[in-house]
């Protein structure tokens, strides 16, 4: 008699799909996984954009101030410029009047 070589009754799996059939989950088609990967990224994009506007606005929003900060010391500046200016003339104006006047008390006195 002739030995017959016994085949194993068992299957052999194919390493790909076993994992596939382990998870219990059914393969994706490409366009599922593009998809899905498309929602992601678009998720991802969308919220970049949003920090990325409120940055702007936050750094445009300080500027802003910085520059009204600038704006108001340099009208103060100004102002205390002109109103010392304005002083001092009339000061001046003040201080020549008295001295006239001191000058016509004196003349006054003489005669």
């Amino acid at each position: 008699m002739i030995n017959k070589s016994i085949k194993s009754k068992k299957i052999k799996t194919n390493t790909i799909h076993s994992v596939l059939v382990d998870n219990k989950s059914s393969p994706k088609s490409k366009q599922q996984i593009d998809k899905e990967y498309y929602q992601k990224n678009k998720e991802r994009k969308k919220q970049q954009r949003k920090e990325r506007y409120q940055q702007d606005k936050e750094t445009e929003k300080a500027k802003q101030n910085q520059r009204y900060l600038k704006k108001k010391a340099q009208d103060q500046l100004t102002t205390k410029q002109q109103s010392a200016k304005y002083y001092g003339a009339e000061a001046i104006k003040i201080l020549m009047s008295f001295k006239e006047y001191i000058g016509l008390n004196k003349e006054k006195r003489k005669l």
